[in-house]
C-alpha cells in the first residue's frame, strides 16, 4: 500500500468509522489535507511524510491516551497551514480544522480540545500542563529531535529548505538560538517519561551537533 493510500485509510477509519462522520465529507476533507501536506519547496519536512510518523507514533501510544480521537485529530491538522514567513500559521491551521469540525458536525468539547492540542506547539516547551494526552501530542510533534543522527541531520536539511528565503549568516544565529534554548532543557524538553527516556539524550546530541554545523561556516547547512 502506497503512504498515500494508507493515510487515507487511517483518515477515513478516524472520521467515519469512530466519529461517524460522513463519507462525502470525510473523502472531500481527506482531498483538502492532501492538497495542503503535499511536498513543496516549502513543505521539504512539515508535510504528509511529518503526519504519518506521528500517527505511529500515535497508534503505539493510543493504548495509554484517554481520548486517543482528539490526540490523532490534532496531529492531522496542527500544521495543515504552514508558511515559513508567516507567523500565524497555528492559528490558521486552527481556524482550518474549526471549518472542518463545522462542516463534521463535532461536539464543542472536541472542537476546544483540538483547538488547545495545536495552540500548544506555538509554544512547545513552555506549556505547563496537567492534560497527559496533550503532552503526549506535543512529545510526538518534536520526537524527531531525538531520532537517530542520520535521521535528525536529514529533519536539519528540511528545516534549511523550508527557510531558503532566510540568508544563510541570519539563520545560523537564528536557528542557533532556538535550538540552544531547547537544549539548555536537557530531559524536560519532553513531558512525558516515556520520551524522556527513549529521545531526551539523543536530542541533546542532536541539538549540540547542529549548533556546532551552525557555528562552523565551513560546514554545510
Amino acid at each position: 500500500m502506497s503512504r498515500l493510500n494508507h493515510l487515507k485509510s487511517k483518515w477515513l477509519s478516524l472520521t467515519i468509522e469512530s466519529l461517524r462522520i460522513n463519507d462525502g465529507v470525510a473523502n472531500r476533507w481527506f482531498s483538502t489535507l492532501e492538497s495542503y501536506y503535499t511536498p513543496t519547496p516549502v513543505r521539504c519536512y512539515h508535510n504528509f511524510n511529518h503526519i504519518d510518523e506521528l500517527l505511529t507514533l500515535h497508534d503505539r501510544y493510543a493504548p495509554v491516551l484517554k481520548t486517543p480521537n482528539i490526540c490523532q485529530l490534532a496531529i492531522w491538522f496542527h500544521d495543515v497551514v504552514y508558511d515559513p514567513t508567516k507567523h500565524d500559521n497555528e492559528d490558521k491551521s486552527i481556524e482550518m480544522f474549526k471549518s472542518f469540525a463545522e462542516e463534521s458536525h463535532l461536539d464543542g468539547v472536541t472542537v476546544d480540545r483540538v483547538s488547545e492540542y495545536i495552540d500548544a506547539t506555538k509554544h512547545h516547551t513552555k506549556i505547563p500542563t496537567t492534560n497527559t494526552d496533550q503532552d503526549y501530542f506535543l512529545d510526538m510533534d518534536i520526537s524527531i529531535l531525538g531520532r537517530e543522527p542520520n535521521v535528525y541531520l536529514e529533519y536539519s536539511k528540511n528545516i534549511r529548505k523550508e527557510y531558503i528565503h532566510v540568508p544563510e549568516q541570519q539563520y545560523r544565529v537564528g536557528r542557533s538560538l532556538i535550538l540552544e534554548k531547547f537544549k539548555e532543557l536537557g530531559e524536560s524538553l519532553y513531558k512525558t517519561n516515556e520520551f524522556k527516556r527513549l529521545y531526551a539524550k539523543n536530542a541533546v546530541d542532536n541539538l549540540q551537533s547542529e549548533i556546532d554545523r551552525l557555528s562552523d561556516e565551513s560546514q554545510p547547512i
